[in-house]
């Protein structure tokens, strides 16, 4: 199977495993995700074939190539036009990326999913709707369920190397203003005549 063909709960499945996989059963594990198939019935094949299926992932995956995107999907017979560009995005749709946790690659991969659901506009055929922020999670899941990582890799990982320093830039202004909000608060809460 290739790393292009993955959906999003495969990859992070996979990537889970790698980072608290038993290294006994790590194999076995990503050989039962890979094959859609429970883990018991995965320790009933021939080892070759779990060890052929494990190598080719894993070289897959350490020389991935560059992938290219488009800034239009379809998933699960919807069409969806993704919002590359912060300056694209609504106010709630940043206030979601910043809700993610994305401090270290493991996180990012955990979180494609919802990314992919905070970026995508749903499209018909002559325009592209408003953003929906209450179907996010319903996205999210059929995101997760039906892409593949040949849809949103390259996408995702141009937005988040796009937009790094911006975002960074919002979380720290956005601290910023929670202490100073909190610090005049606890100001009123302490000045006479106020409990």
């Amino acid at each position: 199977m290739k790393f292009t063909s993955l959906t999003i709960d495969q990859f992070q499945r996979i990537a889970a495993i790698e980072v608290a996989g038993d290294d006994k059963l790590k194999k076995v594990a990503i050989y039962a995700v890979l094959k859609g198939i429970p883990l018991d019935e995965a320790k009933q094949a021939k080892l070759s074939e779990i060890s052929t299926e494990y190598k080719a992932i894993e070289a897959e995956l350490k020389n991935l190539p560059p992938l290219r995107f488009s800034n239009k999907i379809k998933v699960n017979g919807k069409r969806y036009r993704l919002s590359l560009y912060t300056d694209e995005l609504t106010a709630g749709q940043l206030l979601e990326l910043l809700s993610y946790p994305m401090s270290n690659e493991y996180e990012v991969i955990q979180s494609v999913h919802k990314i992919m659901a905070t970026l995508a506009k749903e499209r018909t055929w002559l325009r592209t709707l408003k953003y929906d922020g209450a179907h996010h999670s319903d996205r999210a899941e059929t995101f997760q369920k039906h892409c593949t990582m040949g849809q949103v890799w390259g996408a995702v990982s141009f937005f988040l190397m796009a937009s790094d320093h911006f975002l960074k830039n919002i979380l720290s202004y956005s601290e910023a203003v929670r202490k100073t909000m909190a610090k005049e608060l606890a100001s009123l809460t302490n000045t006479d005549g106020l409990s």
